[in-house]
């Protein structure tokens, strides 16, 4: 008896040491060093799909351009060009052919108007413009965009006065009301206007990063410096109503060259969420200042937009 009570105190103790030694095996823990997520530093990217004249939101708007205006008789908000040239700008982030639908009126003149449409100095599409409001569609080719902020211009050939006005009036060419945008093999309209892509905070109790609602193509950028033995983590997960997979598309810049790597979730199928778990090894940055750039997008001419959801992306060390 006192024999077997000494044998179990023995392999008690035994198992105590165990317990205490940690394994060699084990997975090292790892620290969070910087939250992708916070707002500090964040900026965001989303790829632009309508830009509507006269709403307020002139953020698009660059030169030859009146104030925004408003047509009582037809309940509708428009801009005037009032110049011979009238630039905007848009964003692009998945290059690829894009459409365009603008819809305007030619101020009326006693030659018909005619535009001409310029997308980074180059010449892409002419047409006469009737002076009532009329739908004019185009097709803008890849090889003339570029990623990220694109310049078009609307080249009028006159400009037309108020009859009996005076001198230093202003004149106009064409009232525009919107323009919409998207992938030429994609309809532009098959359910009403296009999605606009966007990036937003959901609602989380105060102290806490809120996960990022993305309907995409869009992006979120940061620059910082990469610690030593990092890893960038995240989760990217679909919820049921996600129309089409999504692409996560993770880019790093360190002034010298540029690496991507694609992460794809399919769609969900069956009413049910999906989700990816997503680790990029950053060693390769060590101690260096990148520009780190996360987009979602949908895959290329399968579905206009994408909806997912960004959680918990944080740099980590090993």
């Amino acid at each position: 008896m006192i024999f077997v009570r000494a044998a179990t105190a023995l392999l008690a103790v035994g198992l105590l040491a165990a317990c205490e030694e940690p394994a060699s095996h084990a997975t090292p823990a790892r620290s969070k060093v910087v939250d992708l997520l916070g707002q500090r530093g964040l900026r965001t990217v989303v790829e632009t799909r309508e830009i509507l004249f006269g709403s307020g939101d002139r953020r698009h708007l660059v030169d030859g351009w009146s104030v925004d205006e408003y047509d009582r008789t037809q309940e509708a908000a428009f801009v005037w060009a009032i110049a011979p040239e009238a630039t905007l700008t848009f964003e692009v982030l998945d290059v690829t052919d894009e459409q365009f639908l603008a819809t305007l009126s030619a101020y009326p003149t006693r030659e018909r108007q005619v535009v001409t449409v310029v997308v980074n100095d180059h010449e892409v599409h002419r047409f006469g413009a009737e002076p009532y409001y009329l739908e004019y569609r185009f097709v803008v080719p890849a090889a003339v965009l570029h990623r990220g902020t694109n310049r078009l211009t609307f080249r009028h050939s006159q400009l037309g006065s108020v009859p009996n006005a005076e001198p230093g009036w202003r004149r106009f060419a064409a009232a525009y009301r919107s323009i919409l945008i998207g992938p030429q093999c994609l309809p532009l309209r098959a359910s009403g206007p296009p999605v606009q892509p966007r990036v937003r905070a959901q609602k989380v109790p105060r102290g806490q990063v809120a996960p990022l609602a993305i309907v995409g193509p869009a992006a979120i950028r940061r620059r910082l410096e990469i610690p030593a033995d990092a890893v960038l983590q995240y989760r990217l997960s679909l919820p049921p109503s996600a129309p089409a997979a999504a692409v996560s598309t993770v880019r790093i810049d360190d002034g010298t060259a540029a690496k991507e790597i694609a992460t794809r979730v399919p769609r969900p199928w069956f009413g049910n969420g999906r989700s990816r778990e997503v680790e990029i090894d950053l060693s390769p940055w060590s101690g260096k200042t990148v520009d780190l750039e996360l987009e979602v997008a949908p895959d290329v001419c399968r579905a206009p937009v994408t909806r997912a959801i960004i959680d918990g992306a944080t740099i980590a060390v090993r």
